[in-house]
């Protein structure tokens, strides 16, 4: 990244920012908010539990209108009233859930109000611009070439304008590009699933000297507590209701939208804070006021926060039994092994001890475990202990073939674990193994020198209706090679297996060979419905049905109520459901 005249005050802080470490999350940790928390009580690390919900983020008086609109982590409202616990901003908010039946609520403060100051020097003449942004739930249609174009005119007024774009803006496109042709330098902002999110943005907030946005967020209140000069500027990111129509709290609670698009609509805004609304260079210290808003007085001792959060004696003794008897199985296992008894017999608690290590590993972190006393390298562990389930104790890809060396395409191969699990169907199948990802196709080839497989070809590539060779720069890959796999079908007799992902092939793949796909004996393919997108689960069974075959389906993490609410979750776009289709020949 060049900043105009190389400004060495900026670069420093920028490389000073902590890295992404990314991991499942619950409302209450939002943010890495666990973490902080635990820092802020001299633990070393954050426990597993965490009782209650811990507002994440800013709600100012005039949202006491539903106690909904001020946390959205109870899914049973009525249960939790009397069950669940609350842990708002100010006593206002407390006193508010009070009123409307919550009996155990506690004013105790926002998350950023537990972190320490990360700098002193704070950049004079700084303009750290932050849109609005999106999450992952929902779609926006503002002009981003205008807002851009509004801060363009600020250019002679700071000594250097840093924008900062949410990680699902950046994803979709918003802002970056608009900004980018303008020369602005663009980074990454905080995101849910990160655990260092709050101290990065505490960096931030302590070492600009003016903050703007365009639109109602929490960073207009993070900045003024951390002493930044906060403003909104330029034109302004209205929300419609068409942007939430996919947010699960919202189809819940469709009667809380007019509410949402109401108190964060400019005309509110300058109802309530006239002061924000100015030029950024003219934003003045508003400090105290950030304080306020961010329940500063209502924050309360490392002591007394462990024991709201059930992190005292009682949890710690909770943690250290599950290890314990976990230690208490292996041994009894040892034991009953040694003596001529049978061992246990549950394989999803030995699986569970065996992986416990993979358990405990953070969000897309790399790592190795055994499997048949050989080392096997993974990419995620969670995705790592999901796909094992599946594929090895499960045994999800078992057919049956009077074939001694059956044909097998497995156009996702991952890392493996299906090729571990083929082998030990078919030891003298052919396998043609197929993985576009660069990183998951290194690991791939690492398990297969590990391994030793015979007669398993791998190829780096992405199954498509073309067969290209991989570009590249010097030693970088720019473009995905790809393989046709109607050339692949043609070139064959028969296929006994042949496994398709959808996310990891071009659209149109399955088009291109759909006669073909009659040579095929057994299939899977993985189907993504994209919330974006029109379903085309009517094409692809089209296809399957015109080839021959009959099918059985799995729903991955399926829906409780997919009439009223359909769960969703990013994988190559918003996904609302993922279906494995089984193919098979009556």
């Amino acid at each position: 990244m060049r900043l105009a005249g190389d400004y060495k005050p900026i670069m420093n802080l920028l490389n000073e920012l902590p890295p992404y470490e990314l991991r499942n999350y619950t409302s209450s940790i939002m943010y890495g908010a666990d973490y902080v928390a635990a820092s802020y009580c001299g633990l070393k690390k954050a426990p597993s539990s965490f009782r209650g919900i811990w507002q994440h983020g800013w709600h100012p008086s005039q949202d006491n209108i539903h106690p909904l609109l001020i946390t959205d982590g109870a899914n049973d409202y009525e249960n939790a009233k009397k069950k669940e616990y609350f842990w708002v901003t100010r006593k206002d908010q407390e006193d508010f859930f009070h009123q409307n039946g919550f009996e155990h609520v506690r004013a105790i403060g926002l998350p950023l109000i537990y972190t320490t100051q990360q700098r002193t020097d704070r950049i004079r003449g700084s303009l750290l611009v932050m849109p609005s942004h999106s999450v992952a739930w929902t779609t926006h249609r503002w002009n981003f070439e205008e807002y851009a174009e509004n801060i363009s005119t600020l250019r002679n007024k700071f000594k250097e304008i840093i924008v900062c774009v949410h990680p699902t803006c950046w994803e979709r496109g918003y802002w970056v590009d608009a900004f980018r042709k303008r020369n602005f330098p663009v980074i990454k902002g905080a995101i849910a699933g990160d655990k260092n999110s709050l101290i990065r943005m505490r960096m931030l907030f302590d070492s600009f000297e003016y903050v703007t946005t365009n639109g109602f967020g929490s960073l207009v209140a993070y900045a003024a507590y951390c002493g930044a000069k906060p403003s909104i500027f330029g034109s302004y990111a209205q929300i419609e209701k068409q942007d939430y129509a996919n947010l699960n709290f919202l189809v819940r609670h469709p009667e809380l939208l007019d509410c949402i698009i109401h108190e964060k609509s400019k005309e509110t805004l300058q109802k309530y804070f006239p002061f924000l609304f100015c030029d950024p260079q003219d934003a003045v210290d508003l400090t105290e006021w950030g304080r306020e808003q961010l329940g500063e007085p209502f924050r309360v001792s490392p002591a007394e926060l462990q024991k709201l959060f059930g992190w005292g004696y009682f949890a710690d003794i909770k943690g250290k039994t599950q290890i314990f008897r976990s230690k208490g199985l292996v041994i009894a296992e040892r034991i009953a092994t040694a003596i001529g008894e049978v061992p246990i017999k549950n394989v999803a608690l030995q699986d569970h001890l065996k992986f416990r290590h993979v358990t405990k590993l953070e969000r897309n972190q790399p790592g190795r475990t055994k499997i048949d006393g050989k080392p096997f390298e993974f990419a995620d562990g969670r995705t790592f202990i999901s796909a094992y389930n599946e594929i090895i104790r499960k045994g999800e890809y078992r057919f049956s073939t009077t074939n001694p060396k059956p044909n097998i395409i497995d156009g996702s191969a991952s890392t493996g674990l299906s090729i571990l699990y083929f082998k030990k169907l078919y030891p003298d199948a052919n396998i043609l193994a197929v993985e576009p990802n660069p990183e998951l196709f290194g690991l791939l080839a690492q398990n297969h020198k590990t391994y030793n497989w015979e007669d398993v070809k791998l190829v780096q590539a992405r199954l498509g209706t073309t067969t290209s060779s991989c570009e590249k720069t010097t030693t970088t890959l720019t473009k995905t090679p790809t393989l046709r796999l109607h050339d692949l079908l043609e070139e064959t007799d028969s296929i006994d297996f042949l496994r398709l992902d959808l996310a990891d092939i071009e659209e149109s793949t399955l088009d291109d060979c759909e006669e073909l796909l009659k040579k095929v004996k057994y299939m899977t393919v993985r189907y993504y419905s994209n919330v974006d997108k029109p379903q085309s689960l009517h094409h692809l069974l089209c296809i399957i049905n015109n080839a021959g075959f009959r099918i059985h389906q799995h729903v991955l993490n399926p829906s409780p109520q997919p009439l009223f609410v359909r769960e969703v979750q990013e994988k190559s776009g918003i996904i609302d459901m993922i279906l494995d289709i089984f193919c098979y020949r009556a």
